[in-house]
């Protein structure tokens, strides 16, 4: 009976262990690949962000079909507008400052921190960290002073995959005030074994 016991804690003890590593192996596998995608997800915020903030307003005498129609296509081009005012930034070097939680979340709890110095050397956005910022600074009156920025605080979720690892998913949110916050989900996919922003949609406004 003792040997019995004595087995099924060793068993047990190994699962254990086993889990602990296949935890640990997972988050490092979705940091690095945050670290990959990380300029292309703010490029990508930046330029949603633009669209889905310009207003589209619909014409006299045109039904709503109709105006779906055209609401497509406006956001087509308006999306081309903001890609290539990126470019331009990118060129002239005038950059771009925005503010955001380095906290990477899940289920609203903290799965782990960014580490900065992964991503410093992505120069056309100036980022600053909201942990860095001094306590007693107004945020508000620090985003107004930001040109080109984005209107509020940008926080991520983790990365969930699929069990090949060849696609992930995670949202983005921009927190604009106290009842304020509006986000994007975001697929992403490995291609040539590079990870890549293949969809950005509209989730959430609050």
């Amino acid at each position: 009976m003792k040997k019995i016991f004595k087995l099924s804690f060793v068993f047990l003890l190994i699962n254990l262990i086993i889990s602990c590593d296949n935890k640990t192996a997972s988050l490092q596998f979705e940091k690095e690949v945050m670290y990959e995608i990380y300029p292309a997800l703010i490029d990508s915020i930046w330029v949603n962000n633009g669209v889905f903030n310009t207003v589209i307003f619909q014409k006299p005498n045109v039904d709503k079909k109709q105006f779906e129609i055209f609401k497509t296509e406006r956001r087509k081009a308006l999306k081309k507008e903001y890609n290539q005012k990126l470019a331009v930034y990118k060129k002239s070097g005038n950059i771009v400052q925005f503010i955001i939680f380095d906290s990477i979340t899940s289920f609203g709890k903290t799965k782990y921190k960014i580490d900065s110095k992964q991503i410093d050397s992505y120069k056309t956005f100036k980022i600053k960290y909201v942990s860095k910022i001094p306590r007693g600074v107004d945020l508000r009156k620090l985003l107004n002073a930001f040109g080109n920025s984005l209107p509020g605080i940008i926080h991520f979720s983790g990365i969930k995959f699929d069990s090949e690892k060849k696609y992930g998913t995670l949202t983005a949110g921009i927190l604009c005030g106290e009842m304020c916050d509006y986000g994007y989900r975001i697929y992403i996919k490995k291609v040539k074994n590079k990870w890549v922003i293949d969809k950005i949609e509209d989730a959430w406004i609050a």
